[in-house]
């Protein structure tokens, strides 16, 4: 799942990302088409901090999910860092 796909999904997500230190430059697309793990690393997040980035998001968005009234037993998840797009 790339940060895009993550952002056009949870759009209140962007801040988390901006507080981890992954940040966007005006046009910057690279950054939007990387995974999480991939745009961790170009911001030279340490693996604890992209560990907490991740644990953040997933809480965030299954929390925005609750709210929205769509709770259900398949609550989504973002993807474990590297994970593409297509394989989850």
């Amino acid at each position: 799942m790339t940060i895009k796909e993550v952002l056009d999904r949870f759009p209140d997500l962007f801040g988390v990302f901006e507080d981890h230190g992954l940040h966007f430059c005006a046009g910057c697309y690279v950054m939007l088409a990387s995974n999480i793990e991939q745009g961790a690393n170009y911001s030279g997040l340490r693996p604890t901090d992209r560990q907490a980035l991740l644990a953040e998001l997933n809480r965030l968005a299954i929390s925005d999910f609750h709210e929205a009234g769509s709770a259900s037993s398949s609550t989504p998840r973002l993807p474990e860092m590297g994970e593409s797009a297509g394989s989850g």
